[in-house]
């Protein structure tokens, strides 16, 4: 999420090697979606358990939940 990514950012957290608005542009040129967090994300959020604590994967997941698309991860 691109979202996740500043964050981090500000936090120095995340030393990207491009800048948000490069990084943004180069998964928009590969037909990646940069989908927006809105209402029916929240609610399919507010309806996980609490298996994971971090709001950002927390997000993902119910992204993913949401829009039916298998989410892999090597986590």
């Amino acid at each position: 999420m691109v979202w996740e990514i500043a964050i981090k950012q500000q936090l120095k957290k995340l030393k990207p090697e491009y800048s948000l608005a490069e990084t943004a542009s180069y998964g928009l040129e590969n037909h990646l979606l940069i989908l927006p967090v809105s209402l029916p994300y929240i609610t399919q959020y507010s309806l996980l358990p609490l298996i994971d604590k971090d709001p950002f994967d927390r997000m993902i997941v119910a992204t993913a939940f949401y829009e039916r698309i298998t989410l892999i991860s090597k986590k």
